[in-house]
C-alpha cells in the first residue's frame, strides 16, 4: 500500500480525498499542523497560476524540512476556485480563489440579491486543482522533470433559486450545509449537490475528475496499483474457523484473545472497520454517535463491514485458522459464508444472560457510574432491531452458553467442543530478545501494545507513553516520541481502539493488532533460541538477532 499525503489542516477534505482514493492501493496520510507546523502559506492572490506555483513551492520547503525521507514521500496540495458568471469577466473571477474567505462574508440572502441585480444570471462553475509533488522516481519514470505536475476538474451549474434547510450528510462529510455545496446545483439536476444521494453528487463532484486523473498518473508510472481484485470465494485447506456472534459482553472478545494466545488463531473484530471508517469521516472529536452512523451505512451499503473483511483477509493472506466475531446481522453472516468455502467454518452464538452481560459491560468502563441498565438495554434494542436474534436461530448455528462469572469457563467449552485435536502454541520470547531486534516502528509499537495488554487491558495509553514504552523494549532504535505521535496522526489504523478525552488521543491495541503482535512475535519466535541459523542459498550462517522483521 502507496502512503500518499495530502497536505491540508481541514478533515471534510481529508475525508472526500480518501473517498476518491478508495479504488486504489493507497492510505491518505493527514499532514499534522500540530506536528509539522502548517503545510504551506496560501497568500491572497487573485491570479491563479500564481496562487498554485507559491503555494506550492511554500508547501515543498516545508516538507523538505520537516519530513524524514520527504524527497522519495509523495504529498498533494488541493486548491478550489469558483466563478459565478453574472459577477465575472474575461479578466476577473468572483470569487474565483478567493471562495473561502468570500464564503465567510456572505449568506444567500446576499448573494440572490447580488444575481438579481446582475439579471438573475445564476450561472456558475467550481474548479479543483491538485498539486503533485513528483519525487526523483516518478520524474525519471514519466519523463516530466518539473517539480510537481497539476491535475484539474471542473463542474458546471447554477445557484439556487431559494435556499434549502438540511443537515451535513453523516456519511459524506463534504455534501454539507456550510460550504458552496449547499447552494450549487450540478447541470442536470434540480437540488443542490449537497442534498443528492451519494450516486448522484458524484456525477457533480467538482474534485472527482482531478484525483481520477492523479491517480490514473501515479498508476501508469508505477506509483500505485489498483486494489487487489477479491475471488468470489476464498478456500479453507487446513484448520477449521470459525464466525463468533453474541450479544455485547457475551464473552466474544475474550473468547478470541484465548485462541490468539493458545492456538495462534487470527482474530478479527469486524466492527473494527466500521469504527475505522468513522474515524476516517469524522475524526475523533466528532460527536456523531457510533450507532447512529453505522446505521446509515448499512442503509447504503448491507455488506460494507463484509467487504472490508474480506479484503482485509485477502491483503494478509488469512484463510485459515481465524475467528471472527462482531456481526451483527443476519445478511452479513449469510454474505460472508456464501464467499468462502463452508465445509470448514464452524458458526457459533455465546448466549448470555443480559443480567451477566450489564454486570461485564459496567466492569469494563472507565466511568462505571455513566453506565446505566437503561442504556444497557438501549443497545440491546438497536442490536435485536439489526437481527441479532435471528442469529441465534439460524440453522447450523452451534450455540454455548456463558452465564458464568468465569469467562474461562465458556473458553474450556469451547476448546472441549472444538480445539481438541488442535495442539497449544504459546509464544514465548523473554524481553531481553526484544531488545536488539531489528523492527520497523509499526511492528515495534504493536508489540509494546500486545505485552503491555496482557498485563493491564483497561489501560489507554498516550502517544508520550507508548513511545517511552517502545524505547524500553527495543533498545536497538530510538523510537522518538515525534515519531510515534507522527505515525498516530497521519492516519487511524484498524490496529488500535481511540478515545479522545479532553482534546487529546489516547490509545490501546484493537483485537485485530493483538493478533497481528502475535502473529509478528510467533515469527520470531521462530528464530529465538537458535545458536545460529543457515541460509538456504548462500548456507551462511547468520546470528537470529541480526535478522530484520522490519517488512
Amino acid at each position: 500500500m502507496t502512503d500518499l499525503t495530502f497536505v491540508t489542516s481541514n478533515q471534510t477534505k481529508l475525508a472526500h480525498a480518501r473517498y476518491l482514493c478508495r479504488d486504489y492501493n493507497v492510505n491518505i496520510l493527514s499532514y499534522k499542523k500540530f506536528y509539522y507546523g502548517i503545510g504551506y502559506d496560501e497568500p491572497r492572490i487573485y491570479d491563479r497560476k500564481q496562487l498554485l506555483t507559491a503555494s506550492f513551492y511554500d508547501a515543498a520547503a516545508r516538507w523538505k524540512r520537516n519530513v524524514s525521507g520527504s524527497e522519495d514521500r509523495i504529498f498533494f496540495i488541493e486548491d478550489t476556485s469558483m466563478r459565478l458568471d453574472a459577477l465575472s469577466d474575461e479578466e476577473n473571477e468572483v470569487p474565483g480563489v478567493d471562495v473561502k474567505y468570500w464564503m465567510k462574508s456572505i449568506n444567500f440572502e446576499k448573494l440572490d440579491a447580488e444575481l438579481r441585480k446582475h439579471g438573475n444570471n445564476r450561472k456558475c462553475s467550481v474548479t479543483s486543482h491538485i498539486i503533485l509533488f513528483l519525487t526523483e522516481e516518478l520524474k525519471k519514470n514519466s519523463g516530466i522533470y518539473d517539480d510537481y505536475k497539476v491535475f484539474k476538474s471542473t463542474v458546471y451549474g447554477n445557484v439556487t433559486d431559494k435556499e434549502h434547510n438540511f443537515d451535513t450528510n453523516i456519511l459524506y462529510p463534504w455534501l454539507d450545509d456550510k460550504t458552496f455545496n449547499k447552494w450549487f446545483v450540478p447541470d442536470g439536476h434540480d437540488l443542490p449537490v449537497s442534498m443528492l444521494d451519494i450516486t448522484n453528487a458524484d456525477a457533480g463532484d467538482f474534485r472527482k475528475e482531478a484525483f481520477k486523473q492523479m491517480l490514473s498518473f501515479l498508476k501508469t508510472y508505477g506509483a500505485i496499483e489498483d486494489k487487489r481484485q477479491i475471488p468470489n470465494q476464498l478456500s479453507l485447506e487446513f484448520y477449521d474457523s470459525f464466525v463468533v456472534c453474541g450479544r455485547t459482553c457475551s464473552g466474544k472478545s475474550t473468547l478470541g484473545k484465548h485462541l490468539v494466545d493458545d492456538y495462534g488463531y487470527y482474530h478479527i473484530e469486524a466492527s473494527e472497520f466500521m469504527t475505522h471508517k468513522r474515524l476516517d469521516t469524522h475524526g475523533t472529536r466528532s460527536k456523531v454517535d457510533k450507532h447512529l452512523f453505522a446505521a446509515n451505512v448499512l442503509k447504503t451499503e448491507p455488506v460494507f463491514v463484509v467487504n472490508r473483511l474480506i479484503e482485509y483477509m485477502h491483503r494478509n493472506n488469512i484463510y485459515d485458522r481465524f475467528i471472527i466475531t462482531g456481526f451483527r446481522t443476519k445478511g452479513e453472516l449469510l454474505d460472508f459464508i456464501t464467499r468462502f468455502h463452508a465445509e470448514r467454518l464452524k458458526l457459533v452464538f455465546v448466549n448470555t444472560s443480559f443480567e451477566e452481560r450489564f454486570r461485564r459491560w459496567k466492569l469494563r468502563q472507565r466511568e462505571k457510574d455513566n453506565y446505566t441498565e437503561e442504556r444497557f438495554r438501549a443497545i440491546d434494542r438497536v442490536q435485536e432491531s439489526m437481527g441479532i436474534g435471528e442469529i441465534a436461530n439460524m440453522q447450523g448455528i452451534i450455540s454455548i452458553s456463558n452465564d458464568t462469572t468465569e469467562v474461562v469457563d465458556v473458553y474450556k467449552c469451547f476448546e472441549k467442543k472444538f480445539l481438541k485435536n488442535q495442539k497449544k502454541e504459546h509464544v514465548n520470547i523473554a524481553n531481553e530478545d526484544l531488545k536488539y531486534m531489528k523492527i520497523s516502528l509499526e511492528r515495534a509499537i504493536l508489540i509494546t501494545l500486545a505485552l503491555e495488554f496482557g498485563k493491564d487491558q483497561s489501560r489507554w495509553y498516550t502517544t508520550t507513553e507508548i513511545a517511552h514504552l517502545v524505547n524500553n523494549y527495543f533498545k536497538l532504535i530510538s523510537r522518538s516520541k515525534n515519531n510515534v505521535s507522527r505515525y498516530f496522526n497521519q492516519a487511524f489504523y484498524v490496529y488500535y481502539e481511540v478515545q479522545c478525552v479532553n482534546r487529546k488521543n489516547r490509545y490501546r491495541i484493537s483485537p485485530i493488532g493483538y493478533s497481528e503482535a502475535i502473529k509478528i512475535l510467533r515469527h520470531i519466535n521462530h528464530y529465538i533460541g537458535r545458536e545460529y541459523v543457515v541460509k538456504s542459498d548462500t548456507h551462511e550462517v547468520i546470528n537470529p538477532l541480526s535478522i530484520d522483521f522490519g517488512n
